[in-house]
């Protein structure tokens, strides 16, 4: 095994990001089984559309598990939609993931996902992309 620059470091997260159906996750349990020996967490893009749906999360069990965007734009639109994705955070938290909200953009959405019990969101209700060197302090050497 390899080890790499950032290893121990318990703040350093690997997102799982996938445009192909994961017909060998079990393989890359593997994978994911030796960067957590190295202290990396696994973030887990797309959960509950496509191809990254619970059963990857149950074998993965990733720390992070992010809702894709279009779960996220029909939170708030009904109580049978927001039952189904309150469904899958309960999945997701008995499997000890945190659950992640991407493409967050109105308040309706965010009302609905607090009381689905997401715990994390990310979008342009919150801010617009910006620059890192626009966000982050300069560091020091």
């Amino acid at each position: 095994m390899q080890r790499l620059p950032l290893q121990g470091r318990r703040d350093v997260l690997f997102e799982l990001t996938e445009h192909l159906p994961l017909d060998g996750v079990m393989e890359l349990s593997a994978a994911v089984a030796g960067l957590r020996t190295q202290g990396f967490g696994l973030a887990l893009d797309d959960t509950g559309c496509g191809f990254a749906d619970l059963d990857t999360a149950r074998v993965l069990r990733p720390d992070i598990a992010k809702l894709c965007i279009t779960v996220v734009r029909h939170a708030g639109l009904g109580t049978l939609l927001d039952a189904d994705i309150a469904g899958s955070v309960a999945q997701l938290h008995q499997l000890g993931c945190r659950v992640l909200a991407e493409g967050v953009e109105t308040q309706a959405q965010h009302d609905a996902l607090c009381a689905c019990g997401v715990e994390l969101a990310q979008g342009w209700l919150y801010g617009r992309p910006a620059a890192a060197d626009d966000v982050l302090p300069p560091v020091l050497a």
